[in-house]
């Protein structure tokens, strides 16, 4: 879900304008899309720019559907290594299946349990809020927040919100060559204006996640980063 907040105004009757603290878009109110511009460059130095910090919109046509890029089957099997740690690996696969009030929920068995509905593909996990992980249409410049971002992330002082960040042409892994993978971006900044936490996804039509990033803030300021890639899957017809 993309979280815009409609401002209307009435050009006729402005005399002069003046800036919210924080509204880095301009567009009268200060939410989720000056949060996200402020990450994308924070760091960054130059001179300003006329229209710098203007919200990136949803570009190009859907690269497909949930369905298209989602293989909701029983028994399908996915297998993930850590190309700087050969111990570090771990396998994902669909346990269970089972339909309430015509929508199909799956059972993974890490102990989570997924969903597609709405245009949504969530998660349920064991405790704590549902999170969505893409949500349509699968564009670039497509946000949302979802349970856990409105829930739980307050209640450190950080704000969290997800992003499809590109649709990438091409990606290669172990797995193989795949083609138009959204990269997705759940972010998480801190109570400092700080990114925090990120996490990248790199999902792939008729496949699922191909690639997972995890980046962390450490106390001296660097970051921590994990790096999973998929080495082989396999999709019941």
């Amino acid at each position: 879900m993309r979280l815009f907040l409609t401002v209307v105004t009435i050009a006729s009757l402005v005399v002069s304008t003046h800036a919210v603290t924080g509204d880095l878009n301009r567009d009268g109110v200060v939410d989720f899309d000056d949060f996200f511009i402020f990450a994308d460059n924070f760091g960054k130095s130059g001179p300003p720019e006329e229209g710098c910090g203007a919200v990136e919109e949803e570009t190009g046509e859907p690269a497909g559907t949930i369905d298209d890029y989602y293989p909701l089957q029983m028994g399908s099997e996915w297998y993930y290594s850590n190309p700087n740690l050969e111990t570090d690996a771990y396998t994902r696969k669909i346990t269970w299946m089972y339909k309430i009030d015509g929508i199909k929920y799956l059972e993974v068995n890490n102990g989570t349990k997924v969903y597609s509905s709405a245009g949504e593909f969530r998660v349920i996990y064991e405790s704590g809020p549902e999170s969505i992980l893409i949500k349509e249409p699968l564009v670039a410049g497509a946000r949302w927040q979802d349970d856990y971002d409105l829930e739980e992330c307050p209640k450190s002082g950080s704000t969290c919100g997800s992003e499809i960040r590109a649709v990438l042409p091409q990606l290669s892994v172990p797995a193989g060559d795949f083609e138009q993978v959204l990269e997705v971006v759940w972010r998480a900044e801190d109570a400092g204006g700080r990114v925090a936490s990120e996490f990248v996804y790199y999902i792939a039509p008729g496949v699922g996640v191909v690639q997972r990033l995890i980046r962390n803030l450490q106390a001296d300021g660097t970051f921590s980063e994990k790096q999973y890639e998929l080495t082989r899957y396999s999709i019941p017809e």
